[in-house]
């Protein structure tokens, strides 16, 4: 496949784009629903990187948890079960970054002491039910894992990396809102929190775009 049919599918950005735009002027959930489904499609069709089937199944399990939280309406076995489904999707990133790249595990311990630090100082006091508080601690330590997992992507290509690395960030940034304003008294720019989780989408679903682009750059400079 040619480098133009490669750009023509960047155009397919736009349909999650699409939904988002309904889905601020509506408030209606389907758009939203519609925002990841259509990342997630594109992830599937518009790449040809290998294992990008990991990144598939893991935004499936995004959608799963922003169902459930969207719909928790307080009771805890909801959001334990949205927190379960985002931390599962987490895996298979971690699992996608792992098979092109390497961990660093001095970046994750950098990582992830400072935000059980933070959830000691700022989000336990909020939290009254122990299995609430299991299951905090463990998705906190498996985002850090992620997010430093994204971050030694490596035989992706530079900007399909950068992309997910960026995804993943917002990801993890989107998540810490949550838990600021959940269980740490709120935040004055939680505002920010679904934008950033939206954007998480779109940036993961674009670097599997740009890795297509890449991956095929380099098989026709091999055939020259």
């Amino acid at each position: 496949m040619d480098k133009r049919t490669i750009r023509c599918r960047g155009w397919m950005l736009l349909l999650p784009l699409g939904f988002y735009l309904a889905y601020v002027l509506t408030g209606a959930y389907a758009f939203r629903a519609g925002i990841t489904l259509s990342c997630l499609a594109i992830a599937a069709v518009a790449s040809r990187v290998r294992l990008r089937s990991l990144v598939v199944v893991g935004l499936a399990f995004s959608l799963l948890g922003d169902i459930l939280l969207s719909h928790s309406h307080g009771r805890e076995s909801f959001f334990l079960g949205g927190l379960s489904a985002f931390l599962v999707g987490h895996l298979w990133f971690i699992a996608y970054c792992l098979s092109h790249g390497r961990f660093r595990p001095t970046a994750f311990l950098a990582l992830v002491l400072p935000i059980l630090g933070l959830y000691v100082l700022l989000l336990r006091p909020g939290i009254s039910h122990v299995a609430v508080r299991c299951g905090v601690v463990g998705y906190a330590v498996v985002s850090c894992f992620s997010l430093t997992s994204a971050f030694g992507l490596r035989d992706v290509g530079r900007w399909s990396a950068w992309l997910f690395r960026a995804g993943i960030a917002s990801l993890f940034f989107s998540d810490l809102l949550i838990g600021l304003q959940r269980f740490g008294g709120g935040t004055s720019i939680y505002a920010l929190m679904l934008p950033t989780y939206f954007l998480s989408q779109f940036l993961l679903a674009a670097s599997m775009i740009w890795a297509e682009e890449i991956k095929a750059s380099h098989s026709s400079r091999t055939r020259r």
